[in-house]
């Protein structure tokens, strides 16, 4: 089996088993009683655990390397953690401990893994997008899967069969990447500014003591890199707007009388979007750069939870999650591909730790909580959307000033040469 073959079925695989767990999880947990609060409490442990969790593990990868064990381990502890929400608890304090130990667990697999992935891209030739696509069609496989076998099989002791398939499919996973091999890029490749200051990081290490050493792959990251900060922080306000959706989207179509197995259905026509631009995107971000196309998506972010408050067809409802192409495939594609162009290639899985720190953890515990309260005092999840949609407009305009004012100044640059001469 080619390399890249096998990070495509481990893509496949593991979302398959998030699919089936983003979209009946919250479903399930109301079911078991909990309110509002708690679920806003629940949601917000996955974004903090990936705000402290993927930095720490990342920093020690690029220091000590052993990518692939370090995701064999993340995976195997998270499908260990997993199993433990079969144990027949109902009570919000046991479910919230199972819920912290599984986001410690599960918070470092994906930023781990596209940092892999990006490695044997390079060394092999291609593109991202084109194996982690197959992340895309798994999660819509796992949406569909998770909505038929939900109503249409009865477990004894009360087990949900969605959580059976999370654990079949992660196990299927972590046998996939026992068969990966590490095959470091060789650090020359990267960019002459980029190799420099990973160099000269590296020459320095040796001095350092271990909290220097620790804090060596963010300062080379981050030293002088106004624009890449302009574009991390455009994406933390954006990722604020997604919480709505990633957190209380299958709630929001039960209120409006949705079957289970169309819940499903509806997560997975997001999908096929997302599938073809996902495809599209190395060809948007190569004509249009990295952070036009995170602009356009957020744009797109802001009209598709604008909709969701104002519709409560299925139809319209369907239609809007075809936006999802736009507003996660290129939106995520454009960041993952310009941090990792971005930053030194010696500390590449930190900078990959870094961009999930903040969009999987920092922006998502920012807003699930106060998403949380909301819907403890709206009842509904409709007016949610509102609100999200004017954070993502925000975010936006906040974007475009930036670009426009660093385009003026550029071109401002040579007529003020020529004014000195």
């Amino acid at each position: 089996m080619k390399t890249l073959t096998r990070y495509r079925l481990f893509y496949f695989l593991y979302f398959t088993a998030f699919g089936a767990y983003t979209s009946f999880m919250n479903l399930y947990f109301k079911r078991l009683g909990l309110s509002g609060q708690e679920l806003g409490r629940i949601n917000a442990l996955a974004p903090l655990a990936a705000l402290v969790v993927p930095p720490l593990v990342g920093t020690w990868v690029d220091l000590h390397g052993e990518k692939r064990v370090a995701i064999m381990a993340s995976l195997g502890a998270t499908l260990a953690v997993f199993s433990l929400y079969l144990l027949p608890v109902r009570q919000f304090a046991p479910l919230f401990a199972i819920s912290f130990l599984f986001a410690l667990a599960s918070s470092p697999l994906i930023p781990l893994a596209d940092s892999a992935t990006l490695d044997q891209v390079e060394k092999a030739g291609g593109d991202y997008s084109r194996v982690r696509v197959f992340g895309s069609a798994g999660f819509a496989a796992g949406t569909i899967l998770a909505g038929w076998v939900q109503g249409r099989i009865t477990l004894p002791w009360h087990w949900e069969p969605f959580l059976l398939l999370y654990l079949l499919a992660g196990l299927t996973a972590l046998i996939t990447v026992t068969t990966w091999k590490d095959r470091p890029v060789a650090r020359n490749q990267s960019s002459a500014g980029n190799s420099e200051r990973g160099g000269e990081a590296a020459a320095a290490s040796a001095s350092f003591s271990p909290l220097q050493r620790f804090l060596l792959p963010w300062r080379a990251i981050l030293t002088g890199q106004r624009a890449l900060l302009a574009f991390l922080l455009a994406l933390f306000v954006a990722r604020i707007s997604a919480v709505v959706y990633y957190s209380f989207f299958s709630l929001y179509l039960d209120e409006l009388g949705i079957a289970e197995g169309r819940i499903g259905i509806t997560w997975a026509v997001a999908i096929a979007g997302e599938v073809i631009l996902m495809m599209l995107a190395p060809v948007l971000i190569r004509r249009f750069g990295s952070r036009n196309v995170l602009l356009l998506s957020i744009v797109a972010g802001a009209l598709r939870w604008w909709l969701y408050s104002r519709v409560e067809s299925p139809w319209a409802i369907a239609g809007a999650q075809l936006l999802h192409g736009l507003t996660f495939a290129t939106l995520w594609v454009a960041a993952v591909t310009y941090v990792n162009e971005t930053a030194p290639a010696r500390f590449r899985a930190s900078s990959q730790a870094l961009l999930a720190a903040i969009s999987n953890g920092l922006a998502p515990a920012t807003g699930v909580l106060a998403a949380g309260e909301l819907y403890q005092r709206l009842g509904r999840v409709a007016p949610l959307f509102g609100y999200a949609a004017w954070v993502a407009l925000f975010s936006a305009v906040y974007l475009a000033a930036y670009l426009f004012l660093e385009r003026r100044s550029r071109l401002a640059k040579p007529v003020s040469g020529r004014a000195g001469m």
